[in-house]
């Protein structure tokens, strides 16, 4: 079965891959409904569909903790992509009864614009992953992101406390939504999101990527001095050693060496230096039972390399905007595979105004990171919050003053912006429908 997933998912990967080669970027933001969306299809390349938006405006409002039905968000993206036909449509049928002076002097609108939608953990194992994607391609997505919260634990990305899945069950999310797209065969576009720069826990320790950063008891005299085994071993070999140029040399071969080993490894590696150390990761786990995790940029690099195997693009998702980090991280990914293609969050999460960045440093922003091969940037709760700013002026202006606020806050400006909907009977299709009547 075709469907406009096919087209579109086609359409959004070039779209990003001619944006990486020329260092530009399609940047949008969350779209909250199908007027926002149509209206971003004038403007903008991409659309984004956010699963935080959602749960805060469905059936049962609440935050963004993945627990809505798994088919809110893909019902939601074919609200969006039915509303894009529709508009489409009518643009045709107006342009068949324009003269060709009348067609060179309007300019077409292309309405289908490819969507990225939140697919936020997969909500559950291999098989709620391969059908939450049937339903975004048959729901006409061009897009997903999947991120590596531990589904059941999700919380929003700029929230604490947050849990990861290890890194062997994400590659399987990622590589069961890639199947499940190529037995529709649909280029599905899937973006492999990280919280792993602050994540505070870790489920299992299964996979030996994730060993390096899983905190353990140092001294079992002191359960509340916590290191990872790389610090550990740093310390060993502090308390071990006498000759500084002996010490020099073991640190430098063990740091050179133990992110990329097992604890396992790690701890046979260091007997053959000449030192041990005591470690001990299982001492300090939840009540839940999660171990600790201290999450780093070299472990988003990590995790994003082992990602790049499966994902078309890669998203680091960080508690404040920073040009240095995004650098780090395009960095350490393109030093192994230079032509991966990246995606960065402006969340609104973020205060700007307190980053530490001057007005003119914000305003090149985008451009910036569009430079290191960020070439999907997306503001994810722009909807949200343009909605409820605008929707707080005017009901408070209405509320004491008479009929002119709507006309001066609305009307007036709709017509001074030439916003399609201020005709908005000729925006709803009237006129389409009025022919397929008479037809």
């Amino acid at each position: 079965m075709t469907t406009p997933s096919h087209y579109l998912s086609k359409k959004l990967y070039w779209t990003l891959r001619r944006n990486f080669n020329k260092g530009t970027c399609s940047n949008t933001y969350g779209a909250l409904d199908n007027i926002q969306a149509i209206t971003m299809s004038k403007h903008l390349s991409s659309i984004y569909v956010s699963g935080w938006q959602l749960s805060s405006n469905c059936d049962e409002p609440g935050p963004d903790f993945a627990d809505y039905p798994s088919i809110t968000v893909p019902d939601h993206v074919n609200k969006i992509v039915k509303a894009q036909m529709f508009h489409d449509r009518k643009q045709n049928e107006e342009r068949c009864r324009m003269t060709k002076e009348e067609k060179d002097a309007t300019k077409r609108i292309d309405y289908l614009t490819p969507i990225i939608a939140d697919a936020d953990a997969g909500f559950g194992g291999v098989t709620s992953v391969m059908k939450l994607t049937k339903a975004f391609i048959e729901a006409g997505v061009a897009g997903i992101h999947i991120e590596d919260q531990k589904a059941g634990a999700k919380k929003c990305g700029h929230l604490g406390g947050k849990v990861l899945v290890n890194t062997r069950e994400q590659m399987q999310r990622l590589y069961s939504a890639r199947l499940q797209a190529d037995v529709m065969g649909c280029d599905l576009v899937i973006v492999a999101r990280t919280d792993s720069f602050s994540a505070s826990f870790i489920d299992t320790n299964i996979d030996s990527l994730d060993h390096p950063y899983i905190l353990g008891v140092v001294d079992a005299n002191n359960p509340d001095l916590l290191m990872t085994f790389p610090v550990a071993g740093q310390k060993a070999i502090m308390e071990t050693f006498i000759n500084q140029t002996r010490i020099e040399k073991i640190m430098g071969l063990w740091n050179a060496n133990c992110t990329n080993m097992s604890l396992k490894q790690a701890k046979e590696f260091a007997h053959e230096l000449g030192f041990d150390f005591y470690f001990d990761w299982e001492a300090c786990r939840s009540d839940e039972g999660y171990y600790k995790i201290e999450g780093n940029l070299e472990y988003c690099v990590k995790r994003g390399l082992k990602f790049s195997e499966c994902a078309d693009l890669l998203w680091m998702e960080t508690p404040k905007p920073s040009v240095e980090v995004a650098k780090g991280f395009a960095d350490g990914i393109h030093v192994v595979k230079p032509h991966q293609m990246l995606a960065y969050n402006l969340s609104p999460s973020f205060n700007w105004d307190a980053s530490g960045m001057s007005e003119q440093e914000i305003s090149q922003f985008i451009p910036a990171l569009s430079k290191m091969g960020y070439s999907w940037q997306f503001i994810t709760l722009a909807g949200f919050h343009l909605n409820s700013l605008m929707c707080e002026i005017f009901s408070r202006e209405i509320s004491s003053q008479n009929m002119m606020k709507y006309v001066e806050l609305i009307q007036r400006a709709e017509r001074k912006e030439e916003v399609d909907q201020l005709k908005h009977q000729k925006w709803s299709g009237v006129d389409l429908r009025d022919k397929e009547v008479e037809m």
